[in-house]
């Protein structure tokens, strides 16, 4: 985002809600600011903001992120939801690895196998229609 912007991090991280929306409503896309804390916004100024503790490289890592967002909306998730979905689930997967294996040598490729159990976790927790 700093180079598309030109900002310097500090400024985003400053104020990542409003840098999000605006950049959201200037490319008509959602936009996934991933920092501190992941903001998730789009174009009609929705947005979300997701505080996981999760390990410092994880933020950087966005092919999982896709992939995993990308596996939602070809499930005819709305996009903006799967963003969100998406993020939550990615974050969940790094707090278990990290959790487990500790957070040195970590790559973003331990995620997958852990991602099902993640979503096992959380169709358990969710009450039945």
């Amino acid at each position: 985002m700093a180079r598309l912007t030109g900002m310097n991090i500090e400024a985003i991280q400053a104020d990542a809600t409003g840098v999000a929306v605006k950049a959201a409503r200037v490319s008509h896309e959602i936009i996934v600011l991933k920092g501190a804390y992941t903001v998730i916004a789009d174009a009609d100024r929705r947005t979300m903001s997701l505080r996981l503790p999760i390990p410092v490289w994880l933020r950087r890592d966005g092919d999982v992120l896709a992939g995993v967002v990308a596996g939602l909306v070809a499930q005819n998730i709305p996009l903006f939801e799967a963003a969100v979905a998406g993020v939550y689930l990615h974050g969940k997967a790094g707090e278990i690895v990290c959790n487990r294996l500790g957070d040195t040598g970590m790559v973003a490729g331990d995620l997958l196998p852990v991602l099902p159990e993640v979503i096992k976790i959380i169709k358990e927790i969710q009450p039945r229609k």
